[in-house]
Parts: structure tokens; C-alpha cells; sequence
């Protein structure tokens, strides 16, 4: 922070992403929202403490120079992933990915994420409440509505840095999902029909007159005729079930 001046009065100026709150933010666009024409006004107010009516009415060299003082607000809000941070006096951590948390940590995660997903300020101070815990701490042993309230009190870089986490890991969740898409199931059960295809064939052409191998053969095709069987009746299911849901 550092003060500045503006028509003779002093105010106090973030300078940085990290001495903003995540209840400051949410201020700057609930009052910017206010402003028809000027969003900036909001903006500037809002960060800065400055009344808007005072803005619209002053001289716009001066509002220029206010302005240049929050350079800030274009740069980039770092998402470098925070294991570790202290607020209020105690120590929080995160796991390197959720895939090590526990599953209530990712469908909270997600929940949260449907329910703010129009909010984004909001959203990140319940995701750091969720993905960020007092050691030995589950969130049986706290209230996140409540944590997430405290926590929109933390910077928004600290708050961004931890979702960081969240999002890095969801992007591994999502390839688990893709892999195990019925896309991806089904393409493997081919796969492995196409293989036992291939060995019956081999086996066929080498036989000879050996009853074993005839049997086996024609045990294998029957098999081979049930799997394609019950595939294509999942296959079925699935499209149905998929109809129904949208």
C-alpha cells in the first residue's frame, strides 16, 4: 500500500494483487456495476476509498494520475501453486493435487463450483476453504460456509494460488474421465474382441487334428459372440440412458 494524494486529501493505494481481499474485489464489481458509462469510477473507488461523486467532478489529469496508480490491475494474478500460507495467525496446506485428498474435498469442490460459477471472486474463497486445512483437519471438523466467509478476508493471489491446485488436479481428473469415457471403454473391449478374433483364426489355421484346439476354438467364438453381445447391449443403454438426461 502506499497513500497518495487526491484534491488535497490523502488515501491509502494497493499496489499489488496481494493486498487486495477477495472482499475488496467483489466490492470493486458490485460498485463498478453501478456506473452506466464510467465503469472505472466504480473501480477506482472501490480500491481506493475515493467518493465516485468526487471523481466525476474533477479534473481528468487528475483522474488520469489516480488511475496510473493502480498499474496493477493489468498484470496477471500469479497462479504458481501454494502448498503452504498463514492467515490470522494460524498455518494452512494444501496437497500437492486432490487426487490425495479425500473424495468429500472434490465433490465439495465441485459443488461449490455449480453453485458460484457466476461469481468467481466468491468461488475462490470456497475453494481455498475446501482444498486449504489446518493440519489433521477433514471437513467434518469445520463449517465451510463459515470458513470461506473468514477467508474472503485473504488476498486474492493466495486465494488464486491454491485453486491453482484444484484446477492442475482437476485437469488429471478430467483425463481419468476421458479414459474411462464409454468412448474410451468401448474401444478397448474392441480391441480386445479384435485379439481374441486374431488368436481363434491362428489357432484354426494350425489345428490340424487336434480335438483340444477345436474345441477351444469354438468355445472361443461362442465367448466371443456373447461379449459382442452384451457390448452391444451396454452400448444401447448408455445412448438411451444419455436420451433420458437431456
Amino acid at each position: 500500500m502506499k497513500t497518495i494524494q487526491f484534491l488535497n486529501k490523502n488515501y491509502e493505494c494497493p499496489t499489488a494483487w496481494n493486498e487486495i481481499t477477495i472482499r475488496k474485489q467483489i466490492e470493486v464489481g458490485e460498485l463498478a456495476d453501478t456506473q452506466s458509462y464510467v465503469k472505472s469510477l466504480g473501480v477506482i473507488s472501490a480500491y481506493i476509498g475515493i467518493p465516485i461523486a468526487e471523481l466525476k467532478t474533477a479534473k481528468t489529469e487528475d483522474v488520469i494520475d489516480i488511475m496510473a496508480n493502480l498499474n496493477f490491475i493489468n498484470d496477471s494474478i500469479s497462479i504458481e501453486p501454494l502448498s503452504e500460507f498463514n492467515y490470522n495467525g494460524k498455518t494452512y496446506n494444501v496437497n500437492e493435487t486432490i487426487l490425495k485428498q479425500e473424495f468429500q474435498d472434490y465433490v465439495a469442490a465441485q459443488t461449490a463450483i455449480a453453485e458460484y460459477k457466476d461469481t468467481n471472486w466468491k468461488l475462490l474463497s470456497y475453494l481455498t476453504a475446501i482444498m486449504a486445512k489446518q493440519s489433521g483437519e477433514s471437513l467434518d471438523d469445520f463449517d465451510v460456509n463459515e470458513r470461506a466467509e473468514q477467508f474472503l478476508d485473504l488476498d486474492v493471489e493466495t486465494c488464486n494460488r491454491v485453486s491453482a491446485f484444484f484446477l492442475t488436479s482437476q485437469k488429471a481428473l478430467e483425463l481419468i474421465s476421458v479414459l474411462s469415457s464409454p468412448a474410451m471403454v468401448e474401444q478397448g473391449v474392441q480391441g480386445k474382441i479384435r485379439e481374441l478374433e486374431s488368436s481363434v483364426t491362428a489357432l484354426k489355421a494350425h489345428r490340424g487334428g487336434n480335438l483340444r484346439i477345436t474345441l477351444w476354438t469354438t468355445a472361443m467364438r461362442m465367448y466371443i459372440r456373447y461379449l459382442k453381445k452384451v457390448w452391444a447391449k451396454s452400448s444401447n443403454s448408455q445412448v438411451s440412458n444419455n436420451s433420458m438426461t437431456k
